[in-house]
């Protein structure tokens, strides 16, 4: 477990570490630029996360998908349908049904 505080400064200390990555200088007296990285959340984190696994499907379940998030198949389905959809082919799958 971890206090808000102390998730807080785990955050900011990434989210620095990403910038002073891309050259920016927090110990600088003048910036010359501004922080690359803004309004970086581990939300977006978790949000590729599901989205990348959504692509596997076939591979891995829906169920699996919302196992590995912590979450129900429900909210899988709910926010990510439309991976779904777009990766979804119902002609192919008619005709491989009656493909003998």
């Amino acid at each position: 477990m971890m206090t808000e505080q102390a998730y807080r400064r785990l955050w900011e200390s990434i989210v620095c570490s990403m910038n002073i990555a891309l050259g920016y200088d927090p110990q600088a007296k003048l910036h010359k630029t501004e922080k690359p990285i803004k309004d970086l959340t581990a939300h977006v984190f978790r949000h590729n996360y599901c989205t990348e696994m959504c692509y596997q499907i076939p591979r891995i379940s829906t169920k699996m998908v919302a196992k590995l998030l912590g979450d129900n198949e429900k909210m899988v389905l709910d926010v990510y349908s439309h991976i779904l959809e777009e990766r979804e082919d119902t002609l192919g799958a008619v005709n491989a049904a009656f493909d003998f």
